[in-house]
Formats: C-alpha cells, sequence, structure tokens
C-alpha cells in the first residue's frame, strides 16, 4: 500500500518536473520571440530620438515607451497563461529586465537629446546673467553645478519612468558606466557651447561693459551724461569688468571646467587657453571704439558750455544771484554774504556728489538740466547788462564830444539826468562789461 502511495506521488512529481520543464521551455522561447519583437518596435523610437523629435517633448517620449511596453507585456503573457505559473513568472521577470535594459537605453538617448538643448539655453543664461551682474568669479563654479545637476536630474527621471513602468529598482537605475557617458555628454554640451568664445565673447563683453559704463547701476536705465560726468571713471570701472571677464577666459577649458571622471581625457583643444592674448587684445579694442560716441556726446557738451560763457560754474552761480554791480556790496554787507557762502557751499556740494555719482536717475538728469538752463540764463543776463552798460557808456561819450558841462565833481553821469541809476552803469561795472563784451565778441 505504501509503495503504491510512494509511487503515485513520485509519479506526480515527475509530471509536475516536466510539465514545469517544458513550460521553461516553451516560456522561453516565447520570450525570445517578444523580446525581438520589442527590440523591433524600438527601433522607430531610436529614430526619432536622434531626429530629436523629443528634445521639446520628453514627456511624449515616456508615452511612447509605456505604450510599446505594454504591449508586448501583454502579449508575453496572453500567449503564455497556459503554461505553469512558475515558469511564466520566472521568464516574466527575466523578460521584463531585457525589456528594462533596452528602454532605459532608449529613455536616455532621449533625455541626452533634451539634455542638449536644456544645457544650451541654461549655459547661455548663466553667461549673460555673470556679465550683467558683475558674478564673474562665479561663472566656472555655477556652470560646473549647472551640468552636474542637469545630469542628475535626467538620471532620477530615466529611474522614475522605469519604475512606474513596474521595473525592479536595480534594473531602473544607471549602471556607473552609463551614469559617467550621461555626466560626460553634459559636460561635453557646456563646453562645446563655450569652446569658440569668438561667437558669443564679444557680445558678452559688451554687454558687461554697457552695465557699468551705459546704465544705472544693473537696473537697464540709460545712464543720463552731462558736461560734468566723470565718464572717465566709469570707463576705467567698466573696463575692469571686461579685464575681470577676459580673465575667466584666459585659462585652458581643462581647468576651468574638469572632467566629471579621471578616465575621461581632454581633448586637445581644451588643454589651449580659450582666449589667447592676440584675441583679448582685439576684443578690448572692439569695447573701447563702442565707448567713442558717449565721449564724443560729452566733448560737445562741454565744449557747447565753454563757447557759452568762460567762467568757472562757481561764478555762473554767484552771477545767476548777484550779477556783477552787486558783488561789492555783497562782500559789505554780513548777511549778503553769509547768503553768498551758503549758496556756494551747497552748490559746490551738489555738484561734487553729482560727480561722485551720488545722485542718479532722473535727479542727476533734473541737475544737470538746471545747470545748463542757469547757465544759459547767466549768460544771457551777462549780454544783456553788458549791451545796456556799453550803450550807456556811448551815450555819455557822446555828449561829452558835444561840449555839454560837467558836473563839479567832474563826474561823465551828470549828463544823464534824472536817471541817478545811470552812475552805475557808467561806472567801472559798466566799462567791465563793455570789455567783455568787446572780448567776448573777438573770440566769436
Amino acid at each position: 500500500m505504501l509503495d503504491a502511495t510512494h509511487l503515485e506521488a513520485e509519479v506526480r512529481r515527475l509530471r509536475n518536473e516536466n510539465q514545469l520543464l517544458t513550460s521553461r521551455v516553451k516560456c522561453d522561447v516565447i520570450q525570445e520571440d517578444v523580446l525581438a519583437k520589442f527590440q523591433v518596435a524600438l527601433q522607430p523610437l531610436h529614430e526619432r530620438v536622434a531626429a530629436g523629435a523629443y528634445s521639446e517633448d520628453i514627456d511624449r517620449l515616456e508615452i511612447d515607451i509605456l505604450e510599446v511596453y505594454e504591449t508586448h507585456i501583454q502579449a508575453y503573457d496572453e500567449r503564455a497563461s497556459g503554461f505553469h505559473a512558475d515558469a511564466v513568472q520566472s521568464q516574466r521577470e527575466d523578460l521584463v529586465h531585457g525589456l528594462c535594459a533596452s528602454l532605459r537605453r532608449v529613455a536616455l538617448s532621449g533625455l541626452e537629446v533634451s539634455l542638449t538643448q536644456q544645457l544650451e539655453d541654461a549655459t547661455d543664461e548663466v553667461l549673460l546673467d555673470a556679465a550683467v551682474t558683475n558674478e564673474q568669479p562665479q561663472l566656472w563654479p555655477r556652470l560646473a553645478r549647472l551640468w552636474e545637476d542637469e545630469a542628475q536630474k535626467a538620471a532620477e527621471r530615466v529611474r522614475s519612468t522605469l519604475v512606474r513602468l513596474g521595473c525592479a529598482e536595480e534594473s531602473a537605475v544607471l549602471e556607473a558606466k552609463e551614469a559617467d557617458e550621461l555626466r560626460a555628454s553634459a559636460r561635453a554640451v557646456v563646453a562645446g557651447r563655450l569652446d569658440n568664445p569668438v561667437i558669443f565673447l564679444p557680445e558678452l563683453l559688451r554687454r558687461a561693459f554697457d552695465t557699468t559704463f551705459r546704465y544705472q547701476s544693473y537696473q537697464g536705465t540709460l545712464r543720463v551724461t552731462g558736461p560734468f560726468t566723470d565718464l572717465d571713471s566709469l570707463y576705467a570701472e567698466a573696463m575692469a569688468r571686461v579685464h575681470s571677464y577676459l580673465d575667466e577666459f584666459s585659462r585652458p577649458l581643462a581647468v576651468s571646467l574638469p572632467q566629471p571622471s579621471s578616465t575621461i581625457a581632454s581633448s586637445a583643444s581644451e588643454d589651449a587657453p580659450l582666449v589667447d592674448w592676440r584675441a583679448r587684445d582685439r576684443f578690448e579694442r572692439e569695447v573701447r571704439v563702442h565707448a567713442d560716441d558717449l565721449f564724443e556726446t560729452q566733448a560737445t557738451k562741454q565744449l557747447l558750455l565753454r563757447g557759452t560763457c568762460d567762467l568757472p560754474l562757481g561764478a555762473l552761480v554767484v552771477m545767476l544771484f548777484l550779477g556783477y554791480d552787486h558783488i561789492l556790496a555783497t562782500l559789505l554787507h554780513p548777511l549778503k554774504l553769509a547768503a553768498l557762502a551758503a549758496i556756494c557751499v551747497l552748490c559746490g556740494a551738489t555738484i561734487w556728489a553729482r560727480r561722485l555719482g551720488l545722485i542718479r536717475g532722473k535727479c542727476g538728469a533734473c541737475l544737470d538740466t538746471a545747470l545748463a538752463v542757469a547757465t544759459l540764463g547767466v549768460c544771457t543776463s551777462m549780454r544783456v547788462k553788458s549791451f545796456y552798460a556799453s550803450l550807456a557808456a556811448r551815450r555819455t561819450r557822446g555828449k561829452a564830444k558835444g561840449g555839454a558841462p560837467a558836473d563839479s565833481d567832474g563826474s561823465e553821469c551828470a549828463e544823464l539826468k534824472p536817471a541817478a541809476s545811470d552812475c552805475s552803469l557808467a561806472g567801472p561795472g559798466a566799462r567791465l562789461m563793455e570789455e567783455g563784451s568787446s572780448s567776448s565778441a573777438y573770440e566769436a
């Protein structure tokens, strides 16, 4: 009885092993067939990835990968549904592992294409930001962090995509070689963007120069310059920024942006400086020529100001409030003298603050306009007073030549009665005005 029972159990075990072995063979054939069809179905994806069809829509690549994956997994489940469950599950796991390896390569290729465009745009943004915000010392560390972060994001996206498909964690994680290749690819994109400075560096240098020389405090507002703007100091500061930017690009790319792994060798072009001394000199000359128009504009304003009046600005401000004939009276009057001193100190402090750049923007523009208007008004007033003074002097000389008697005090102004104020016009102030008018006319 025991022998019969034992024999029956042995028969069932052998039958089960035979069925399992047969199922494994059949499932292995099905797995290889499904995997071969899967590779054929992936070929269009490879072609679209190489053509850049997913460079701007990487989410679409994930959808297409998911569709191909689910189609072939479902095909395997349908064909292997009648075989032993253990064999079906074992071969299914092997199939998923093979599919995940192929999908990882496709997803990685698609992300590398998308990563190229993203890194190129991000590199341009970093360069422009460093040009307009005076962050040249942080340029290379920012670029290194840029490609490292983007490569890490791409690897994490591949892992999350494969995990959503049902791949095991160990199958979804990039291998060490694949991770190094991805990081090297990201670094190569940034290096390729910087490999030819002639294309982008002149524009960046001009932006760095204009940010200090033409614009106000990195805000993008055009600087309003007048005849008293200290363009030399602004130019020196702007050229210092240009030199610091050129210093950053005077080192070899292999030094400024090292390879992510010691096993990856740098190319010969990366061992040479990005900008040699000839290119550096040419870039500096181009920037200097770019500043000539602003210097010419200021020189024109200064020429117009000197042509309007040869007196210094302090004298013009005094003449605006006092005039020639009242200077002596002001010096003899304590209150007027104190007011004159306060006005001179205030005007001097305001002009000095403007020259130092402490008064900027609209306030500085208004100050330049006010000074120009004051200069024009004072000069016009001086011309008018000089004209009337010379007219009074001619009238006095004409009457004296006609034989008119002079006053007992010998003054020539007695003939101009009853206008007693004309005596001041015919006095030393008038002669000074007349001499100034004739000298100005001679210079004109």
